[in-house]
């Protein structure tokens, strides 16, 4: 899915699904925006859909997010990814104004063990509200293990990346 240069005014969350075998990708122009004026628990939701749906686990490929400015001012969270989802891909993504969490990776309530996210975010960039209040740039549940954080620059954030689990790859980070 594509979204050109503009606004757009979110009215309920964007649900990608789980499934392997209906992926959605979403490609955002750089200055595409999205933002909701509502109240939402999220901007963009990966993978909490479809679960029961899902017959054949070995069709996995890489569900992406690229490009694009996120404005969290009216969410909980930014992006919310399904930590079962595993190949989830993050990159060249702004996000912005967040009051709890930019990004937020933990396991859905289906939760079978797996500890495996393999979630990749890269040359991402995050700007909370100040580092004086209790937010986050990147927080990671204890079921999610194996997440690859490459050129990311989180500022403006009280915890730049919070990890409840090992395993993560983190290169070329700057947190100021």
């Amino acid at each position: 899915m594509f979204f050109p240069d503009g606004e757009y005014n979110l009215t309920q969350t964007i649900d990608l699904p789980w499934r392997y075998d209906h992926n959605v990708n979403l490609v955002l122009s750089p200055n595409a925006v999205l933002k909701t004026e509502q109240s939402l628990g999220s901007i963009l939701r990966i993978g909490f859909v479809d679960v029961d749906l899902t017959f054949d686990k070995s069709l996995r490929r890489f569900s992406y997010i690229s490009g694009g400015q996120i404005d969290c001012t009216n969410v909980g969270v930014g992006i919310e990814i399904n930590g079962l989802k595993q190949l989830v891909f993050i990159k060249d993504v702004n996000l912005f104004k967040g009051k709890d969490k930019h990004i937020y990776i933990h396991c859905s309530n289906h939760f079978k063990g797996t500890g495996s996210a393999d979630t990749k975010i890269s040359d991402v960039h995050i700007q909370g509200l100040s580092s004086n209040e209790k937010n986050y740039g990147i927080y990671i549940a204890e079921e999610c293990m194996y997440c690859k954080i490459s050129d990311v620059f989180i500022y403006g954030c009280n915890t730049s990346i919070y990890t409840l689990s090992g395993g993560h790859y983190i290169t070329q980070c700057h947190f100021l």
